[in-house]
């Protein structure tokens, strides 16, 4: 169905949302929604305002203005940010037009979910939305096609008994009243049928299937859907006729599709085409009036032909042949200039192809920075240093580890082993692929992995291909394979001698990759910010999730073992875990000898079961904490419970109270602190919990919450957000340090993030996987600190991961003001950024990499044309014309451009 929205009604309607919530929106936005109106009502829009200035904001003031105008819109956001869309919504505009939503099509059939409508709404849908996998033994996954055919059909025909159809019908009738899937089956079938009836290829193609046979064989009709079977992309099809015709389609986080690096459970890594979002934006029907709008910080990331991509996906209608000119003009002349940057003719070319970059995308295109330009200079002012620099209240440092200091310090062992494992890699290098299989392949790239902390002695123990050299090989490859087992041994004899000083001293237990150089240089970097005196909470991003587990563990024992150490409680049952307690146990020798640890633990070494003694002390110490407050917690919840959730269960609300009382725990002993709170603390704090995790968990506020019409639904979504967080409490033990990565459940992100954005309590440290957490997540109010645990090949990603605290009202942003009040002799404060590097290993390259192509990045998103270390070489006459040719593409100026 073509909707008769009008796009100039649409584009009025920006101008007047603007106008009516000017507490909304900042002068700076509102000049993004004239920006906005005045280009949609033409083409398609890209909006790539820096990280953290309110593009959802934005996106939301026109999906309000285009269902008042009686359209229809779908908006495409990553799962895991789909709760701080419905709440920026709701906070604008109210419950009334609070969106549907699709996350998969199992959920949304496995319960009563709302359908599409023909009236103005608006759905957020999942990037990950998909038709569900379908295999040799589905069910009711393979039967929609069916279901559309059965439905589009006369009655008579569904009503005959004897026909494969009627039996069908009457399979599906008995299942629908039964079964919520087969119920919501048939809902989408019903809305489907009528579309099949005018489209003759459609219903042709419909019609080629086998039919579904309840309790029968299948297999014939399930083979269709795998492959190149034509099942799947009908179905999809099936499903954009289902949820109808949008005018305006947005998509959140619109560079993803792009080649990604993967991480699985093993830490291995692999490179994949993410394809879902391209394969949701084909489902969706949407005629040539419908607009889309890009929502992207980082629309070019690996190159700066990446705006093409991102250009098309918006429907801008932008000719591909001058963009690309124009990319690859400005791309050769940053090269050129960097390299020459005293040359005028050189530099002038790269004014010039500036400007006609900006020129091409300037229609199509709106970018924000953080900061206004006045607000640029001021920084720069107050830290003359960095005047060049595209982000001049960022500090980012290398955190190295040399080879040299490895040498000359405990870690000899892993001296030896990354020298050992770098020799067997070049070893490997030429090896006979046909001979040896995919254990050429795998010895070549050992040492990255061993940089990346993932290998362990594991990776070594299969030496069969190596133990018999066949004398038939090749005297080259042969003579490769003695080198092989000769860097073979020298890795297992430093890995054996690592191994036997814990055995004797009666440590069991003991994981050596606890001990790897790039988990102590990273424990280093972060305990720099979290040991101070004002302790500031740091965030860690990571690739690789074996060592990012290891550095939770490391960074938690070792908090264990300060706490221990200053008579504290603790959380952790370490007498009760050899892994951990092993990790505690030699971390406390490692922490005396720094002279880090000034109480009961100062002194000369314990052994490991005076050492169990004192952790298990410390435990029943955190226990009578708990005991003490638990009724304190009790009475306040339950008071809670009854005048907002009245209809929550009895099992619920004693899972509830023990829920928050780990939280009040963490929060009360993040300090140190080993009496109990008073009463009145405990009121605080459990008011502060309830506001931070109940109510966003509940999709409501405290004024909303006794609203009775929809407690059953409160109640409903609370229990179900209970249950989750249940099991996640019951295994943790301590908060100190938490791990997010891809098996971390949505809820329980959500619940991490509330928890990391609380300025006091834990955890303290947050290490997000990468590919989890460095995209839409506000995780800036207590945090100013990152630690990039791995290497990237993508600046974008680098800058989304430093974009999660760089945000507008930040911790760092309440610093600065305070700073600005009263500077005494203090630096201005800053994000502080430190790149975890092994210096002398593959890492290096891979850091160095990156920092090459930081270069592009900054010039086309960050108006930074040279390298701040090039720009004392510029002759004086250009300096001004060349920071005034930086492509910017802030509304205010593009308003007044020429217009495509």
């Amino acid at each position: 169905m073509k909707s008769t929205m009008e796009w100039s009604q649409v584009a009025r309607r920006i101008e007047e949302i603007g106008i009516e919530y000017p507490k909304a929106f900042s002068r700076e936005q509102q000049e993004t929604l004239s920006f906005m109106a005045e280009r949609l009502p033409r083409h398609g829009v890209i909006v790539a305002d820096e990280v953290g200035t309110g593009k959802t904001r934005i996106a939301c003031a026109v999906i309000k203005a285009v269902l008042d105008c009686g359209g229809r819109v779908a908006a495409l956001v990553p799962r895991g940010l789909m709760h701080q869309w419905r709440a920026e919504f709701r906070i604008l505009f109210g419950e009334a037009l609070a969106p549907k939503e699709l996350t998969t099509l199992s959920q949304w059939l496995g319960e009563d979910s709302p359908s599409p409508s023909s009236e103005p709404e608006w759905w957020l849908i999942s990037h990950g939305f998909r038709y569900p996998k379908v295999t040799s033994r589905s069910d009711w996954s393979i039967a929609l096609p069916s279901l559309v055919q059965l439905y589009s059909e006369s009655p008579d025909a569904r009503e005959h008994g004897r026909t494969q159809l009627g039996r069908l019908a009457r399979y599906v009738e008995q299942n629908a009243s039964k079964w919520w899937r087969w119920h919501n089956l048939v809902r989408i079938a019903k809305r489907v049928a009528p579309h099949v009836d005018g489209a003759p290829e459609l219903r042709s193609r419909l019609l080629s299937l086998p039919l579904f046979v309840p309790n029968g064989n299948n297999q014939p009709l399930c083979e269709r859907f795998f492959g190149d079977g034509d099942a799947r992309e009908l179905v999809c099809e099936l499903l954009g006729a289902w949820l109808g015709h949008f005018d305006l389609i947005v998509i959140d986080e619109a560079h993803k599709s792009r080649e990604e690096t993967l991480s699985d459970e093993t830490g291995s890594s692999t490179r994949q085409a993410t394809k879902l979002l391209p394969a949701l934006l084909a489902m969706l029907q949407q005629d040539q009036e419908g607009r889309r709008i890009c929502l992207s910080a980082t629309p070019m990331e690996l190159d700066a032909a990446d705006w093409g991509d991102l250009l098309s996906r918006a429907r801008t209608g932008a000719r591909p042949e001058p963009v690309q000119r124009a990319v690859d003009d400005l791309r050769q002349c940053l090269e050129s200039a960097k390299t020459a940057p005293d040359q005028p003719s050189t530099l002038r070319a790269l004014i010039d192809a500036a400007r006609r970059f900006e020129a091409v995308l300037a229609p199509f295109v709106t970018r924000r920075r953080l900061f206004s330009e006045a607000q640029l200079q001021e920084l720069r002012a107050h830290r003359p240093e960095a005047w060049e620099l595209a982000q001049p209240h960022r500090q980012v440092k290398r955190h190295l580890v040399s080879l040299r200091d490895l040498a000359e310090s405990e870690s000899t062992n892993w001296r030896t082993m990354l020298s050992a494992l770098e020799g067997y890699s070049h070893a490997a290098q030429g090896l006979d692929a046909a001979v040896l299989g995919k254990t050429a392949q795998w010895a070549k790239l050992i040492y990255t992995k061993l940089a990346n902390g993932l290998v362990s002695v594991d990776d070594l123990e299969d030496e069969s291909w190596l133990t018999e050299i066949p004398s038939e090989l090749p005297p080259a490859t042969a003579a490769k394979l003695e080198r092989l087992k000769y860097w073979r041994r020298l890795f297992r004899e430093a890995r054996e001698s690592l191994e036997q000083g814990a055995r004797d001293a009666g440590v069991e237990g003991y994981d050596p990759n606890t001990e790897h150089p790039r988990i102590l240089s990273a424990v280093e970097a972060i305990e720099a910010w979290t040991d101070r005196a004002v302790s500031e909470k740091v965030l860690a991003f990571g690739v690789f999730t074996r060592p990012m587990r290891d550095l939770r563990d490391v960074l938690n024992a070792r908090h264990c073992v300060r706490s221990i150490d200053q008579d504290a409680p603790i959380a952790f049952s370490l007498h009760e875990n050899s892994r951990l307690l092993a990790i505690a146990f030699r971390s406390a020798e490692r922490m005396r000898k720094a002279g880090r640890l000034t109480g009961k633990l100062r002194n000369a070494p314990l052994s490991i079961e005076e050492f169990r003694e004192l952790a298990e002390k410390a435990h029943r110490q955190y226990e009578r904490v708990q005991d003490a407050i638990a009724e304190n917690v009790r009475v306040r919840i339950d008071a809670r419970v009854v005048k907002q959730f009245s209809d929550l269960d009895a099992l619920s609300r004693e899972r509830l109270r023990g829920i928050i009382r780990t939280l009040v725990l963490d929060e009360w002993l993040a300090g140190g602190r080993s009496e109990p709170p008073r009463a009145r603390v405990v009121d605080e704090l459990v008011q502060e919990i309830w506001r931070d995790h109940i109510l966003p968990a509940t999709g409501t506020d405290e004024a909303s919450a006794e609203n009775e019409e929809s407690n059953e639904d409160r109640c409903a979504r609370l229990a179900q957000w209970i249950n989750l967080e249940w099991d996640e409490v019951q295994g943790r033990q301590t908060g100190f340090c938490r791990l997010m990565d891809g098996s971390t459940k949505w809820e329980t992100r959500r619940s991490l993030q509330a928890g990391f954005n609380r300025p006091h309590g834990f955890p303290r440290v947050l290490i997000a996987q990468s590919q989890v957490g460095r995209e839409g997540l506000n995780l800036h109010k207590a945090c100013r600190v990152v630690v990039q645990f791995h290497a990237e090949w993508n600046p974008a990603v680098l800058e989304q991961q430093i974009g999660r605290v760089d945000r507008l009202n930040s911790r760092w942003w309440q610093l600065y003001e305070e700073w600005k009040k009263d500077r005494g002799d203090q630096s201005m404060p800053l994000i502080e950024v430190r790149q975890v590097m092994l210096e002398g290993t593959y890492d290096a390259f891979q850091w160095e990499r990156v920092g090459q192509r930081q270069h592009t990045f900054d010039a086309t998103l960050f108006g930074s044309l040279l390298p701040a270390e090039a720009w004392e070489s510029v002759p004086e006459g250009l300096r001004e014309e060349l920071r005034a040719a930086a492509p910017n593409f802030d509304p205010g100026r593009s308003r007044g451009r020429s217009r495509s």
